[in-house]
């Protein structure tokens, strides 16, 4: 035994150095989908404590952690961002086809939609479009109904995607 670290507390030798557990989880949670969202927060409270005790190491995995947290948030909340928009976009395909063939544009038309419909012709899209507009009226607008259920009454395939439509007409000044 140290008689000196007996007699003076002061000069006793540090203890040994240990791994901050809180700078290894941010670095291990960085790399994890949703864990990367907590990784930046738990790396800055690692280095706020490794600061307050000398005898922590790991501020390299503590800065590690919120670097490729930022980063790995960053990425993943801009893949949502572009997987957010891709579906709008290809939600917006009905009304906007029809909308194109309301107002008699059958090459908007053909853009929004696939086989066989973007095979259309000038001709097999009045045919189409004479007999409703002389029923409904003019067509004022047409939107994604996200509280109606899509007809649950026809089956299915992978390629399908399902969903109500409104479509707001105006006849005779009366709008339906």
């Amino acid at each position: 035994m140290n008689i000196d670290a007996v007699l003076d507390p002061n000069n006793a030798p540090a203890p040994p150095a240990r791994w901050s557990r809180m700078a290894m989880a941010s670095l291990v949670l960085s790399v994890l989908p949703v864990g990367s969202l907590l990784a930046p927060l738990l790396g800055v409270v690692a280095l706020l404590r490794m600061r307050g005790n000398p005898g922590l190491r790991g501020r390299g995995l503590a800065w590690g952690g919120i670097g490729l947290g930022l980063v790995a948030s960053a990425l993943m909340v801009g893949s949502a961002y572009v997987m957010y928009r891709s579906f709008m976009e290809v939600a917006g395909r009905p009304a906007a086809a029809l909308e194109a063939a309301w107002a008699g544009d059958t090459e908007r038309f053909r853009k929004q939609m696939t086989r066989p419909g973007s095979e259309a012709t000038e001709a097999q899209l009045a045919a189409w479009t004479a007999p409703l507009r002389a029923q409904l009226g003019t067509l004022e607008s047409v939107e994604m109904d996200t509280k109606a259920p899509a007809d649950p009454g026809t089956p299915k395939t992978d390629r399908d995607m399902r969903a109500a439509y409104v479509a707001t007409v105006r006849k005779d000044g009366q709008v339906s």
